[in-house]
This record gives structure tokens, C-alpha cells and sequence, in this order.
């Protein structure tokens, strides 16, 4: 019969055919397969629509986490891509706590216009493959000047449990072959 050889791609496992009866040519290939997947040429980046991930994405947190935590990861997520798609439009809190009055903010009104706030800094992508480490250090560079060092660490952490998600799930393949997660 032919040959196959099976070399792994980002953890998961791909046969490929030799084309070849020839034990010997077919060791050959094989060769020139593992030496293409070593440097990185086998595994062709992928296009993620960012929509389609972010969506499937917050259908996984909704599916398996409490549904406080799914409202502070939608809203972090949509601090970082904007309302991009309406599942990350502003939401109203999900119910009043015991004795608190629906609908009025705790603490201090921060006296500020809407024509005096800034418009924050966003990750504004078509693909998810395109968001790259200096594309976040840039974003979160910028967000630090408005937030604290608590803030950005669940911002980055977002990203990473989004991107950890985006390889598992819908096989993303990050352009730079060294990185499994843009994150790392």
C-alpha cells in the first residue's frame, strides 16, 4: 500500500499521504514533512472572522459559567472590541441586589458630558489572527492610563482564555508559528 506520514500541527495530529509505494522515497518525504513542520511551513495560518468567534465564544461562557461572570466577561470584551456584534451591546444588570433601588449607580456621578469623554481605545480587527502581542501591549498601553494594573490583568486574561478557546475550538493557527496563543 502507500505511505503516510503522521506529524502533529499545533498539538493535533495530521496524515499525510506520501504519494509513493517506495519505503525508501516515502522516508524522503517523510523528512521533508517533519523539516516543513519544524519550521513552521506546514501549519498555513487560518481567518477567524472575529464576529464568528466572538460569538461562539460568549455562547461557551454562557454555556459554562455563572451568569455573573458571563456579564463581567461580555463587558470586558466589549470594552476591548466595542459593540462589534449584538451580543456585546450594553446590557442592563441582570437583577437589583436586595434593597438596592433598580437602575441608580452606587458611589460618586463622575460630573463628565459625553462630549467630555474620550473614546477608549479599542482592538478593531477583521480576523482574529491579526491580533498580535504588539497589538495588545499597544491597546492595553492605552488602557492603562485610564484603569488600574487589577483591570488590565483581567482585560489580558480575557484575551488569552479567548484565544486558548479560538485554537481548541475553531483550530486558530497564529501567524507566527513559535506562539500557540498570541497571549504567550
Amino acid at each position: 500500500g502507500k505511505y503516510y506520514v503522521r506529524v502533529y500541527v499545533h498539538g493535533k495530529p495530521k496524515d499525510i499521504a506520501t504519494g509513493t509505494n517506495n519505503i525508501k522515497l516515502a522516508e524522503k518525504i517523510k523528512q521533508k514533512i517533519e523539516y516543513e513542520n519544524t519550521t513552521g511551513k506546514l501549519a498555513a495560518t487560518t481567518n477567524t472572522r472575529i464576529e464568528e468567534l466572538l460569538r461562539s465564544f460568549l455562547a461557551h461562557l454562557a454555556a459554562s459559567h455563572r451568569p455573573k461572570s458571563v456579564q463581567n466577561d461580555t463587558s470586558r470584551l466589549r470594552v476591548i472590541f466595542g459593540p462589534i456584534i449584538p451580543e456585546l451591546e450594553k446590557v442592563t444588570r441582570a437583577k437589583p441586589k436586595e434593597g438596592e433601588p433598580a437602575g441608580e449607580t452606587k458611589g460618586k456621578e463622575d460630573g463628565k458630558t459625553s462630549q467630555d469623554r474620550t473614546v477608549p481605545p479599542r482592538i478593531i480587527v477583521q480576523f482574529a489572527e491579526e491580533i498580535t502581542a504588539p497589538i495588545v501591549n499597544q491597546f492595553l498601553d492605552k488602557r492603562a492610563q485610564a484603569v488600574g494594573p487589577k483591570t488590565l490583568n483581567a482585560e489580558r486574561e480575557i484575551l488569552y482564555r479567548l484565544f486558548s478557546y479560538a485554537t481548541a475550538h475553531h483550530g486558530l493557527v497564529c501567524p507566527d508559528p513559535r506562539l500557540r496563543n498570541p497571549m504567550d
